[in-house]
């Protein structure tokens, strides 16, 4: 792959293992797009949709899309991956992305809780104002990540550890302060 982003598309870095479902977008015989399904213990009853999406560079910049915020074929993944999941009998999807430094004082400008108004069933949708483990170890400040959950059956809940903005600030401190 020559990306200036494959070391995020690796065997190692995809987790296969931990995949149950993998979309993949084609113009005719050319992979364009990815993404799996991912579902860790850590996760209870929940799944990371939208994991290791992958766009190719030919598409990434091209403003062709649902209301021109989201590509088609991530509107359609999207909706795609969350059906999977629901008839899998899962509690709950979500997406999770890294936050930035900037988006830490904003977080109602951060790109998941702007881009869930084009997301099917987009009122369905709940922007969480913490930073949820999502990996381990819990050392490591990218393995706290921003979440946006789609609620598969009543009730259903995203359990992983979370802490407050405040909080996420304070333990990675040094870290943006470099």
């Amino acid at each position: 792959m020559d990306d200036r982003l494959a070391s995020n598309y690796t065997e190692e870095a995809l987790e296969l293992d931990s995949c149950i479902a993998i979309t993949i977008t084609k113009d005719e015989e050319k992979i364009i797009a990815f993404s799996t399904i991912l579902h860790r213990d850590m996760f209870g009853d929940a799944v990371r949709i939208l994991n290791r999406h992958y766009k190719s560079p030919d598409v990434r910049r091209l403003s062709w899309g649902h209301q021109r915020r989201i590509n088609t074929y991530t509107y359609e993944m999207i909706k795609q991956q969350v059906q999977f999941a629901k008839e899998r009998d899962y509690d709950v999807a979500f997406i999770s992305r890294e936050l930035k430094g900037n988006n830490l004082d904003n977080l109602n400008f951060t790109a998941l809780n702007r881009f869930k108004n084009y997301f099917p069933d987009k009122e369905k949708w709940i922007f969480s104002p913490k930073m949820h483990l999502v990996s381990t170890p819990k050392i490591f400040k990218e393995n706290w990540q921003s979440i946006l959950y789609y609620k598969l059956k009543k009730g259903g809940r995203f359990k992983t550890p979370s802490i407050s903005i405040d909080a996420y600030k304070e333990r990675f401190r040094k870290i943006y302060s470099s």
